[in-house]
């Protein structure tokens, strides 16, 4: 087998086959066979059509249909050119390459098999470009559109696993579906008015279904700062483009309430006022405060032995020393007093553990 054609060749067969869809579905498998007969050029066309097939078994079952025509239907003594566009069939039948598609394994040994000493000898099988016009591929076309078989000779076409057209379905768009108007500023006349937000805690993520709507928000809140016709309104713009996560992504929130106001383009409530009285109270203690949070934190991440360590540490991490206890300790005794003193012996009298009224 080789890629150069034999100049004296009495048949030029061409293979092809075509699928509606490359992963299966309605299929053809065609030969073209060009034979001379004295200066003349016949051409007969065969093809067969499969109900569901992939295409690349129907490439096979074109390339062994041409070789049973060439072995049966060609007389013992012409040389044959066979050429097909498959490159992967094409390198299976010169020996490159094995079917490993579970498939196309039996076409491929019936190719392996047919292709026996007395064919090889007198066979070329050539490999062509599929955008310089393959002849059998007039041929599928012919055979998918008619829904039949073409040709007096269906015994060249082998039996496909029946393979129907996978479903596909449509891909899921998500439109923006915010309001192209940002929400109304917040009324922030202070510094004081700004820090009062941060007892907002906002997510350090985006959940994944609204990163869509999420990132068509900030785009136009950072539209809204570059376009902005003086430094006052900028510097607002700004701002509100910052208090973007405090205002859609709050910490402690549902993921479905966070997407639900995304999509109406109705941010949170912000108003320090209507907050628990025990967010707004100023915790003393922030060392504590910080670390609360922390177990909390690990504790929503099941984090617990993190979170128990911690505790462990904390408290024990202002304790007092074992030496200056022991100090303290001492100063708490009182000492004897050398007057106290006595050597008298204390009388010592039995007493019954049973007495006679009991």
């Amino acid at each position: 087998c080789n890629q150069q054609p034999d100049t004296d060749a009495t048949a030029v067969i061409y293979a092809d086959g075509g699928a509606v869809h490359e992963k299966g579905g309605p299929a053809a498998a065609a030969i073209s066979v060009f034979k001379l007969r004295g200066t003349i050029v016949e051409r007969t066309n065969f093809g067969r059509f499969y109900t569901g097939a992939t295409n690349n078994c129907v490439e096979a079952a074109a390339l062994l249909a041409a070789l049973r025509f060439a072995k049966h239907h060609v007389t013992e003594n012409g040389k044959i050119t066979i050429v097909t566009d498959s490159q992967m069939v094409y390198r299976h039948a010169v020996g490159a390459h094995r079917f490993k598609d579970a498939k196309l394994i039996q076409v491929g040994r019936q190719i392996t098999e047919i292709l026996d000493p007395s064919l090889a000898l007198r066979l070329s099988i050539c490999h062509m470009n599929r955008t310089l016009g393959n002849y059998a591929d007039e041929v599928c076309q012919q055979v998918r559109n008619r829904g039949g078989d073409v040709g007096d000779l269906p015994e060249l076409f082998t039996e496909l696993p029946h393979v129907d057209a996978q479903r596909h379905r449509p891909q899921r768009v998500i439109t923006p579906v915010v309001e192209p108007q940002l929400p109304e500023p917040l009324d922030i006349t202070s510094i004081e008015d700004f820090a009062k937000l941060r007892t907002f805690k906002a997510r350090s993520t985006v959940p994944p279904n609204a990163e869509l709507l999420w990132a068509n928000l900030v785009r136009r809140a950072a539209q809204a700062v570059v376009t902005a016709t003086d430094t006052i309104q900028r510097d607002r713009n700004i701002i509100e483009l910052l208090l973007l996560p405090m205002r859609y992504l709050p910490a402690n929130v549902k993921t479905t309430r966070i997407v639900t106001h995304l999509k109406n383009g109705t941010p949170f409530n912000t108003d320090h006022r209507k907050q628990s009285q025990e967010v707004r109270e100023r915790v003393t203690d922030r060392k504590m405060h910080r670390l609360k949070e922390q177990i909390h934190r690990l504790g929503r991440d099941g984090k617990i032995k993190t979170a128990n360590k911690l505790i462990r540490n904390q408290a024990t991490q202002d304790d007092i020393p074992h030496e200056e206890k022991v100090e303290m300790l001492k100063k708490k005794f009182v000492e004897k007093d050398a007057e106290d003193e006595s050597e008298e012996v204390f009388d010592i009298r039995q007493v019954p553990i049973f007495t006679g009224y009991e």
